[in-house]
């Protein structure tokens, strides 16, 4: 049996691989721990829904402190014809290449996590001045259908840029619609897609279609307000759905697609 490329389906299990082509997982990780995170909200608009073909049009990334990222993101062509993201190509042009948006990316994070401060859990009435962490905190990606989508098309998109996603391994993940799923389906309305638990959750928040920073704010919102009625911080929701990726696997079952 052959793809759509003509290669055989079953080559991967030829190979070693648990998986033929068809279901080979784009986004292979493990559960993990992490007791000291710092979260972040990361939405993207693409040219299309393909992981392996179409590309990150635009980066949105919120902090749980409220800084903010975002970018357009050139892409390698132009289309002639109207594009499922919704952005203008005068804008895209005068965005930077994936290259140069994954490293502004990264460094937004990274540097958030190394000036990272103590949480503020003194039951004194005396403020003290806030004093950096022992040790910077994990960085803990989240993403609303991260594991199907966002996770996977940011290796993706990296493997195909030549870019190293070992900087990828040193952050951990958590797909917030497996968190939404696991919670009684009163809390929230019963749908699990952003658009509805926004609705039910954060009706004040505004969600402006096709930006990515819009969605992490939606995101952060309706997590923050699902969390807050259980009781707990959105980190202690989001602990028991954090994985660290493997990127050997990762690499090698997204080299085997895209060669």
């Amino acid at each position: 049996m052959l793809d759509e490329r003509g290669r055989r389906v079953a080559e991967p299990l030829l190979n070693g691989v648990r998986f033929c082509r068809l279901h080979l997982q784009l986004f292979c990780a493990r559960p993990t721990i992490v007791e000291d995170a710092l979260v972040f909200y990361l939405d993207f608009e693409t040219t299309g829904l393909d992981v392996l073909r179409h590309h990150i049009v635009e980066i949105g990334v919120v902090c749980e402190n409220s800084a903010c990222f975002s970018t357009v993101v050139r892409p390698p062509a132009f289309s002639d014809g109207p594009m499922v993201h919704g952005l203008l190509d005068e804008e895209l042009k005068e965005g930077p290449a994936f290259k140069e948006a994954f490293h502004r990316m990264y460094s937004f994070c990274e540097n958030l996590a190394a000036i990272a401060l103590n949480d503020d859990d003194s039951s004194c009435d005396e403020v003290e001045a806030p004093t950096l962490r022992d040790h910077p905190p994990k960085i803990v990606i989240c993403a609303h259908n991260g594991t199907k989508f966002d996770f996977p098309f940011l290796c993706s998109e990296c493997i195909r840029n030549d870019l190293d996603i070992g900087k990828l391994g040193q952050w951990c993940y958590a797909d917030t619609i497996e968190v939404f799923r696991a919670i009684d389906g009163e809390m929230h309305g019963g749908c699990v897609k952003l658009q509805c638990l926004l609705r039910s959750l954060a009706p004040t928040v505004k969600l402006n279609a096709h930006r990515a920073l819009d969605d992490c704010v939606a995101l952060q919102s309706v997590l923050g307000n699902i969390a807050a009625a259980l009781g707990v911080s959105s980190r202690a929701l989001l602990k028991p759905f954090v994985v660290e990726l493997d990127c050997a696997t990762t690499t090698a079952h997204i080299g085997m697609l895209v060669d």
